[in-house]
């Protein structure tokens, strides 16, 4: 299958005068900006931080207000677990599986979309109606949390039955009428491992020329122009999964401008049974948790493609990943449980000894 140009992709959908607003609208002034930072709980249940290049606290409030506030409408429109007043979200599309399409906005069309063509791109890996199956490990998973002694696995047989309603074929997306259908019944959509990445990108399009400003979105790290200085990169960590173990907190340093990094791995929502680990990517072919690697890190100008990416290689065999990755253009890491790491050329020009 051939690739697509998810950039192109977003602003057919979102960059238009209906939709489109800027973002951070910094003066011109010839001053040194200083660095400001902020954060804030909440937001795709997980914590924010951004750090923004400002000339001065009114500027930089302004551009931290005005991403805050996109986000929170993306986590709204997103959202699987909560409804609000006057929203149709994720969680209303799934609510109403089987009964009726559901009118939405445009931002969930083209997420929804975006995860459709992921899913053919990825030979199912990447696969957002697999949620009646990944609610039956989250369920399992924190169950397990909170009673150790007693964690188990799911049985088999229900994950079978739930995975009877994992068909992304019966996922109806209509952009011309706004809606989208869940046919049939038992069916739930799940954006967990994209909507970050996604809603992130939204917020970058949207953003004016010349800012410096770099987000975490829950270990989700999208980098925005060039920091002050005569280096002009940014410098992002990729965390160790073994660092509890003793060993060096960071696996390796990136240097970056106007790029995505996310990492998938199997090191913080888990929960062990009978001394296995279950991680809470699970591998849509077997139904179990992925368990070729320890994590997955990707870098890519559009955050939506990394997010979904990152989940999708932790997924596929290594010669499979690479191959995706190669098609998109991915620098890529991959850590595996035996702790051999692996690295395309693409990733190694990042690293902070490569420049």
């Amino acid at each position: 299958m051939g690739t697509f140009n998810t950039v192109t992709h977003f602003k057919h959908f979102y960059l238009t005068p209906l939709f489109f607003f800027a973002i951070c609208l910094l003066s011109s002034c010839a001053s040194t900006p200083k660095k400001y930072e902020t954060g804030y709980f909440g937001l795709f249940d997980t914590y924010t931080s951004i750090i923004i290049y400002a000339k001065n606290e009114g500027e930089f409030k302004r551009c931290a207000d005005g991403i805050h506030d996109r986000l929170l409408e993306l986590h709204r429109y997103f959202d699987i677990y909560d409804t609000y007043d006057g929203v149709n979200n994720l969680k209303t599309v799934n609510d109403m599986a089987g009964v009726a399409p559901v009118p939405v906005r445009g931002e969930i069309i083209g997420l929804l979309q975006f995860s459709k063509e992921m899913y053919y791109e990825t030979n199912g890996a990447f696969n957002i109606a697999l949620g009646p199956v990944l609610s039956i490990w989250r369920d399992y998973r924190e169950a397990g949390v909170q009673h150790p002694e007693g964690a188990a696995p799911p049985p088999m047989e229900i994950l079978l039955e739930a995975s009877a309603h994992t068909d992304i074929e019966k996922l109806i997306i209509d952009a011309e009428r706004m809606t989208v259908f869940l046919t049939e019944p038992g069916m739930s959509i799940d954006v967990g491992a994209v909507a970050k990445g996604y809603a992130a990108q939204l917020v970058v399009e949207q953003l004016t020329d010349g800012v410096s400003v770099i987000m975490d979105i829950g270990g989700n790290i999208v980098a925005v122009g060039k920091p002050p200085g005569k280096r002009g990169l940014w410098n992002v960590g990729v965390m160790n999964p073994d660092k509890e173990t003793g060993a060096d907190e960071l696996l390796t340093t990136l240097k970056t401008e106007s790029a995505a990094v996310v990492t998938s791995g199997d090191y913080q929502r888990y929960y062990e049974a009978d001394g296995v680990r279950y991680g809470h990517i699970v591998d849509p072919y077997t139904l179990m948790p992925a368990a070729r690697y320890r994590s997955v890190t990707v870098v890519h100008a559009d955050s939506g493609l990394a997010d979904a990416l990152s989940t999708a290689l932790f997924i596929l065999p290594y010669d499979d990943g690479l191959k995706t990755a190669e098609r998109f253009g991915a620098a890529v890491m991959w850590m595996t449980r035996g702790d051999e790491i692996y690295k395309n050329e693409r990733f190694e020009r990042y690293e902070s000894e490569k420049k």
